[in-house]
Parts: structure tokens; C-alpha cells; sequence
């Protein structure tokens, strides 16, 4: 799907806030829950927003996904 369309599942689409809304719901909730050396796996990322946010609040996070396009367009993305 990644190879065909840019953002298949509109995960890329941001209310006002900059985030997409169910994104800003497990955001919270995750510092909720937070602990000391918490680490975070987010299956199936896709473009890993939630992973990249908590990885800016000091999260230890850790992404996979099954598709090798959205990995290598993620890493060009977020490390550029």
C-alpha cells in the first residue's frame, strides 16, 4: 500500500494541534502509565508518529513494521 499511496490510512492527517487525534489520546495516556526506563514497542507503526512523540518526551521506543517502503521513507523522513 506504502509503494502505491503516500498515506494509505490518512495516519499523516493533524487536527489543529499538529497531531492526529487518536494519536493525542495515547500520547496522554502513556504519560499516564509512564514509569522510570519504560521502553515502548509500537507494532505496525507505518509512519511512526506515536513513537517519534514519545521518543521526544523521553520515552525509549522502538518501532516495527512489515513494510520495508514505509521504513525507509520514515528514516529519510524523521532523520532528515
Amino acid at each position: 500500500m506504502y509503494q502505491k499511496f503516500s498515506d494509505p490510512w490518512k495516519l499523516l492527517k493533524k487536527d489543529k494541534s499538529g497531531l492526529n487525534l487518536n494519536y493525542q489520546v495515547i500520547l496522554n495516556y502513556c504519560e499516564k502509565i509512564r514509569f522510570s526506563k519504560t521502553k515502548t514497542l509500537e507494532i505496525g507503526c507505518g509512519y511512526p508518529q506515536i513513537s517519534y512523540e514519545l521518543y521526544k518526551k523521553n520515552f525509549t521506543v522502538y518501532g516495527t513494521d512489515i513494510s520495508k517502503t514505509v521504513i525507509e521513507k520514515s528514516k529519510k523522513n524523521i532523520l532528515n
